[in-house]
């Protein structure tokens, strides 16, 4: 017994599934068979009304095997077993002459399905140590099986071994999951690069904004100095806020409007539009700030070397453009150039810019502070307004 299914499953050589159904005329022994293979002894068994199903394990294989009932009610029902299955066992009772022709279209019916197309086939000859058995040779004359021979079969590969179900589920919804990334990716890159080359355009004609507004400022005080007059630049209307002093001894008053400012820690920063309420809010809290118009330069190596985005009340690194485009893209932000380009230029969506960056958490001053840093700028001090000057602090805490 064990030397014909060696024969069966010698393709075989990986761990799989494997789907066996075991059919045969009533009475041919196949429960006897299936429970010796499972249990490795001969058990005292009944004619088989329904089916019974057992897994064996034979080397790198397990097998689900299939053992269905053989009376005549029973076996149009065959059918209803044929998906998904592998290998057939067809199991004949060598001593029954009488039956062997029903057998034999039983089988041959069975072979025309389609579903079996490709199944492995072996037929089990049993009962064989009865003394009327017919021998082999007999079987295979009277079965036809030489003309079988000519029967269309594949030996089952990978593809064809039985799978569970739900790995196939599985696989379909990973399948539809990868097909859907594929899409989504291909994309995501067209419009990347279609997003790219908005941003170049972006960033050049912000160039060419910055380069002619210098050239304005430098015409304009030729022009003051070729009069013999002065030139007074607009006041500004951005400021940069550095806080420079800690929280002890704070009058409630300028206490809030340091928390307004979302200066909450020595050393935090902030872009802050100059208007008449926030030059007040300004005064009120000078002993403890430091302030003054930044340049371009300053607002760039700010934002690009400590600048962190306020992303679900959480602080995420401005490491990528997309992480400014989904918050502020509505707006017609959609890369730090924009960005820099509406804190530099106090642009209309100015306070959502300033709100979406978090507070710079600068370092200590290199070189320290004044020694009585709590003294107002043009008295030897670090507090209050020092106007461009305040770039050169930057630097210094950068």
């Amino acid at each position: 017994m064990g030397s014909s299914f060696s024969k069966l499953f010698a393709g075989l050589f990986h761990k799989k599934e494997m789907r066996i159904l075991m059919v045969g005329l009533d009475a041919a022994g196949k429960t006897t068979i299936l429970y010796k293979l499972k249990l490795g002894e001969i058990v005292t068994t009944i004619p088989t009304i329904g089916f019974n199903v057992e897994t064996v394990e034979y080397k790198n294989i397990s097998f689900t095997v299939w053992d269905v009932g053989g009376q005549d009610k029973i076996r149009p029902l065959w059918r209803h077993y044929f998906q998904n299955t592998q290998g057939i066992i067809f199991v004949v009772d060598s001593n029954d002459r009488d039956r062997i022709h029903e057998a034999r279209e039983e089988l041959l019916r069975m072979l025309n399905e389609d579903e079996l197309r490709d199944a492995l086939l072996l037929i089990f000859a049993n009962k064989q140590d009865l003394p009327n058995a017919m021998s082999a040779a007999e079987i295979t004359e009277k079965l036809g099986l030489h003309s079988l021979r000519q029967r269309t079969c594949t030996t089952p590969t990978l593809e064809h071994v039985l799978v569970p179900e739900t790995l196939l589920k599985k696989r379909k919804t990973q399948e539809k999951a990868a097909a859907e990334k594929r899409v989504a990716d291909t994309a995501a890159r067209k419009a990347r690069k279609a997003q790219r080359k908005v941003i170049f355009k972006r960033a050049d004609q912000y160039v060419r904004e910055y380069r002619s507004k210098e050239r304005d400022e430098i015409r304009l005080h030729r022009q003051a100095k070729a009069a013999g007059n002065f030139y007074v630049p607009a006041q500004p209307k951005l400021a940069f806020v550095i806080r420079i002093k800690g929280i002890n001894q704070i009058a409630p008053k300028p206490r809030k409007v340091l928390q307004l400012l979302r200066l909450l820690q020595i050393n935090n920063g902030v872009f802050v539009r100059l208007t008449k309420a926030t030059t007040q809010m300004l005064q009120l809290v000078n002993p403890y700030i430091a302030y003054g118009e930044p340049n371009l330069k300053s607002i760039r190596e700010l934002i690009y070397k400590r600048g962190y985005g306020k992303v679900n009340k959480q602080r995420i690194p401005l490491t990528d453009n997309s992480v400014i485009e989904k918050s502020l893209g509505k707006y017609g932000i959609v890369c730090v150039e924009d960005l820099i380009h509406e804190i530099y230029t106090v642009g209309p969506n100015f306070k959502l810019a300033s709100n979406f960056l978090w507070p710079f958490k600068l370092s200590n001053a290199t070189g320290g502070y004044s020694i009585k840093k709590a003294l107002h700028f043009i008295e030897g001090g670090d507090a209050g307004d020092r106007e461009t000057k305040i770039n050169k602090l930057i630097r210094q805490m950068n």
